[in-house]
């Protein structure tokens, strides 16, 4: 599903783009950028957790510095396809990747309800 959400993201941004002349879509797209990138970092750092376990505050980071440089390398790309590289653009992108990193890292300290409490004997 990661694989394929990015996948589809790739696709989505790189369609071409005509400008509708509405001037409160023109700073729409941002949230579109943020939940994006947001549901990205969300769904890869779940998948890692299913995978190993754990969601390690280093493997956050990791995939954050990924994530950025790939939103980076996606507005570069967009010139190409008759669409607009923006800075705003890849702030919302890189706010997403941190809000659900933050998100991802607050949620691995509880336990989910498969996991029996921590016990206080020892």
């Amino acid at each position: 599903m990661w694989l394929l959400f990015w996948g589809l993201m790739f696709v989505a941004t790189h369609i071409p783009m005509r400008s509708h002349g509405v001037p409160w879509l023109k700073h729409a797209d941002k949230v579109v950028h943020f939940l994006m990138f947001f549901t990205l970092t969300w769904i890869g750092g779940r998948r890692v957790r299913a995978s190993t376990g754990m969601m390690a505050g280093g493997a956050l980071v990791g995939w954050g510095v990924v994530y950025a440089g790939y939103a980076l390398l996606d507005e570069w790309l967009q010139p190409w396809v008759g669409r607009q590289m923006t800075l705003g653009d890849w702030i919302a992108d890189a706010s997403g990747i941190v809000v659900a990193s933050i998100v991802l890292f607050l949620c691995r300290q509880k336990p989910t309800l498969s996991e029996p409490p921590p016990s206080d004997t020892q």
